[in-house]
């Protein structure tokens, strides 16, 4: 049986130093963050994956190559690198060698992109109206979203349409579009002036320079799309560069103009075979070892193709200097930071790429950081050389510099994983981790989860400081981070929300502990030290019953208290696990965010049903409604041959139609009502957006609005 090398090396170490090190909640008892002589601490001993950079394209190569070699079989590398085809006799061979002599052809030289319009919108908000801006993280760090405005003009993408809409007038009106491409789905921009930035998804046939689309025509891949649009004509907005990469977009971060954009790729064009019956495995392996040996870099990492006007342009994303490998095998996937300075425009963005997956990117103002799923290999059979509670994440950090492209820096590893981007937070210095380890709700494992300080130490991130005990049996639903605390809700059967004193970091500790049913997967801070919660109620079973959004007041570290609560039964939010979709507009006291609610009446045996945003006064006398709203439903129904007209009734929809059936088909009636994603604000008016339109309420009322449809 042949047997792959596992990622960690002494793995039983790293479960002994995860038990020694948990922590009790309160600190060590010297409280010097350093433990008793018997304890071994994170910062005693520490496997981190620091990162090498490659010093010229053949050696990046060869490494390539040799790993390889050791993990490609007669199935490929599996789901990690290849795609079999059948092999149909000695062809295999021949196919392999003469598709890899015409790969990696010469890349050309980059165009230099037109230069922007001037960013005339950047003050748009000056002696304007005020607005609301995209709920981030950092102040003063943007996040790209589906939704940007400058107070004059909202700009949205959905599916493949950009749409400029003027709203300086009574009623928002749809000015302009854009066709981003048919290809392409899923889609978030940055604004910046007259240029909007669109980071979307696509997919791409393996072209000339992968060989195995002369073997598997129908392979196709995930690739990103950065889309920049000229917005200086609102009646005419205007494509002006497109660059397509390889692999799939994770994220983006702006700090003054500066965008840095993730994007993660697996390679895939490696013209594998795999045998037809067990007696042609040899010839296979074989046929799959030349495949290695003959490959190009071309086929290892990610390339991309820049268009800017008539002029094209294609290249590997990072320069082979700038790729870097932790110090243990991570896989052959990589990831790469991209840097796009708005204000030029488009370009190739000048890589860094990292050999390892990625699965969060958390930004400050100075440093990116992206979370690595640590790597574990598996043998032939299908096991792993190690306990899933052992298995850790590891962490990268790069600078972004005002100027320049990102440069990395050091790396480090927590044990356990994360939850989101929230679980990462930068100050002072210093970042702290919130982490998972093991399995809530098992009845085998356990599971803990800890809050980590670790500090650059040159190529390292050393962790100086750990605070455990946080949920036992139970998992994170949401963490935030705030000046030199944390607050960490886990859950089970009921919320206990943590307050984590971090003011000395080589010795966090747990001050207080609240514990109330259901939970709440998102903490947004507003006022002084008050926090606002929105997640699920829960009965003592830990059966979820509906929306729930609370108020807590943390002024007292050592008891937090929850002031107020307000519940919709049988409802869900997007904003639970989706920041953006949250909106809190402090002139008002006014949280708006997207419910979906279902409720089945059984005595009556009928339904109703509401897809919309509510709005809720929140202060610390009480929660309640402003009000709800809502874009109009449509009724629908379907039979065995598709969708069956339905005669308008002269009114909104609000129940489903009664539609007589015709003999013995039968047909299914429904109210199509669409979901409310985003709000926003500009002056005294709350604007909604959802799939179908953009709907303006007063924000006194939050009453009935205009709607304006984006078709017809």
């Amino acid at each position: 049986m042949r047997r792959t090398r596992r990622l960690l090396a002494a793995a039983a170490a790293v479960g002994v130093l995860a038990g020694g090190c948990a922590g009790s909640g309160d600190g060590d008892a010297e409280g010097d963050g350093t433990g008793d002589d018997e304890t071994v601490t994170p910062a005693d001993i520490q496997l981190v994956a620091n990162l090498t950079p490659f010093d010229a394209c053949d050696d990046l190569l060869s490494y390539l190559r040799t790993e390889g070699a050791e993990r490609v079989g007669p199935y490929g590398f599996g789901n990690n690198g290849g795609w079999p085809v059948p092999m149909e006799g000695d062809m295999a061979v021949e196919d392999t060698a003469d598709a890899e002599a015409t790969d990696g052809g010469a890349r050309g030289d980059t165009p230099t992109p037109q230069a922007p319009g001037e960013s005339a919108g950047d003050d748009a908000d000056a002696g304007g109206p005020d607005f609301s801006d995209t709920n981030v993280q950092e102040e003063g760090v943007d996040e790209p979203d589906s939704v940007k405005t400058d107070g004059e003009r909202i700009v949205t993408v959905n599916g493949n349409e950009l749409r400029v809409i003027d709203v300086t007038g009574d009623a928002p009106v749809v000015v302009g579009t854009a066709d981003l491409g048919e290809d392409r789905w899923g889609g978030e921009l940055f604004l910046r002036g007259d240029r909007a930035f669109v980071m979307g998804r696509t997919e791409v046939a393996y072209g000339p320079r992968d060989a195995a689309r002369e073997i598997a025509p129908n392979w196709w891949g995930e690739a990103s799309t950065i889309t920049e649009v000229d917005l200086s004509d609102p009646a005419d907005p205007e494509v002006v560069a497109s660059l397509t990469v390889d692999g799939g977009y994770l994220s983006a971060r702006a700090v003054d103009g500066t965008a840095r954009i993730v994007v993660r790729y697996q390679p895939r064009s490696f013209p594998f075979v795999f045998p037809s019956n067990p007696g042609s495995e040899e010839t296979a392996e074989a046929a799959n070892q030349q495949a290695i040996a003959e490959s190009t870099l071309e086929q290892w990492l990610p390339g991309y193709e820049l268009s800017v006007g008539d002029d094209t342009s294609d290249g590997l994303l990072s320069e082979c200097d700038r790729v870097h490998r932790p110090a243990e095998f991570s896989g052959f996937d990589s990831l790469t930071v991209l840097t796009v300075d708005l204000d030029e425009g488009l370009t190739p963005g000048d890589g860094v790429s990292v050999l390892a997956n990625g699965s969060e990117v958390y930004a400050s103002s100075e440093n990116l950081y992206v979370a690595t799923p640590e790597y574990v290999e598996t043998n032939d059979d299908g096991t792993v050389d190690i306990a899933p509670d052992d298995v850790g994440t590891d962490i990268h950090q790069f600078a972004i510099p005002a100027d320049g492209p990102a440069d990395y820096l050091a790396s480090g590893r927590v044990g356990g994983s994360l939850l989101n981007q929230f679980s990462m937070s930068e100050h002072e210095g210093v970042l702290r981790v919130a982490t998972t380890e093991g399995f809530a709700w098992s009845s085998d494992e356990t599971s803990e989860s800890y809050v980590r300080v670790l500090q650059r130490d040159g190529e390292r991130l050393e962790v100086i400081g750990e605070v455990g005990g946080l949920g036992e049996d139970e998992r994170i639903y949401s963490v935030r981070f705030i000046g030199d605390r944390g607050y960490v809700v886990t859950f089970r059967q009921v919320d206990p929300l943590y307050v984590i004193d971090l003011s000395d970091p080589t010795a966090p500790a747990t001050t207080g502990e609240l514990k109330i049913l259901g939970y709440s997967s998102y903490l947004h801070p507003i006022g002084d030290h008050l926090l606002i919660g929105v997640g699920q109620d829960a009965t003592e079973e830990g059966r979820t019953t509906g929306t729930q959004v609370s108020l807590f007041d943390v002024s007292n570290p050592t008891n937090p208290q929850r002031l107020q609560k307000y519940t919709l039964d049988e409802a869900r939010s997007n904003a639970e696990y989706d920041h953006h979709a949250f909106l809190w507009w402090a002139p008002e006291d006014l949280a708006v965010l997207p419910v979906s609610v279902w409720q089945w009446d059984e005595e009556a045996g009928t339904e109703e049903s509401f897809h919309g945003a509510v709005g809720l006064d929140v202060t610390t006398g009480a929660i309640t409604e402003r009000g709800r709203l809502a874009h109009p439903a449509e009724n629908k129904c379907e039979g065995p041959e598709g969708p069956i007209p339905v005669e308008p009734d002269g009114g909104p929809a609000t129940q489903p139609v009664e539609v007589p059936p015709d003999g013995d088909v039968e047909r299914w009636c429904w109210v199509d009502q669409p979901q409310i994603e985003r709000t926003l604000v500009i002056g005294d008016v709350v604007y909604s957006l959802s799939r179908d339109g953009i709907g303006a309420h007063p924000i006194a009322t939050l009453g009935e609005g205009t709607f304006v449809p984006y078709e017809g």
